[in-house]
């Protein structure tokens, strides 16, 4: 008991309070599922990792093929990209990246995941997808260009927010894990069969999320 009170007073009452109401809906312990909580985070960083590194590289490839090994200091590519004077810029971002290497690995490397995410917008249809999507997803349903792009940016819109809420410790029991895994599965197919494959044998995302202690109850977020 004493346990759980310093849990409940280290975690704060409001982050507490989350676990307190939906544990209470389905007559579980709230400790019990901050813990569950806790380790399903753990677990999904395995297929996050892999959707974030097969992507870039994916992304990077495709921009190779249209703008030369040297596609980061292209300016056509440079001038494209989205420039903000509040909130996130992906121009910026590649400015800052440039100044840092000259090396386009390390560059790649240093791009955040809100970076390639961008790519996937409508405005790179024409310019990058149109020819690249089924060199670099070559396992991609049989759909026209644009429509695979705009599907790739649901699915990565939908792990990004996912990724986030777990880099920033918040819940994730109240979110539809199993279409996280389905987003993860088709971004990680288009690109390599044989890696989900061998990802699927390793996971443990999809084992955890079956033991979950609100698994066959109905619990409604709070």
């Amino acid at each position: 008991m004493h346990r759980q009170i310093d849990l409940e007073r280290l975690v704060s009452t409001a982050r507490w309070t989350t676990y307190l109401h939906a544990a209470a809906v389905v007559d579980t312990c709230p400790t019990l599922l901050y813990l569950w909580n806790m380790r399903l985070c753990g677990a999904l960083l395995m297929p996050l990792h892999l959707v974030e590194i097969l992507v870039r590289n994916a992304a990077a490839e495709a921009l190779g093929s249209q703008h030369g090994p040297a596609w980061p200091r292209n300016d056509a590519f440079r001038r494209r990209l989205p420039r903000v004077h509040t909130g996130y810029c992906a121009g910026s971002e590649l400015e800052k990246a440039i100044s840092r290497s000259t090396r386009v690995d390390d560059v790649v490397a240093g791009l955040s995941f809100a970076f390639w995410h961008q790519l996937f917008t409508r405005r790179f249809d024409q310019s990058l997808w149109m020819t690249g999507f089924s060199r670099v997803f070559p396992h991609a349903l049989p759909l026209p260009s644009h429509a695979l792009r705009a599907a790739a940016y649901a699915d990565l819109s939908r792990l990004r927010q996912l990724r986030n809420r777990i880099a920033h410790h918040e819940p994730i029991f109240q979110r539809d894990i199993r279409a996280d895994l389905a987003a993860a599965t088709r971004i990680i197919h288009a690109r390599s069969p044989s890696t989900l494959h061998w990802l699927l044998r390793h996971e443990e995302a999809s084992t955890v999320l079956a033991a979950s202690p609100l698994e066959g109850k109905s619990a409604t977020p709070p």
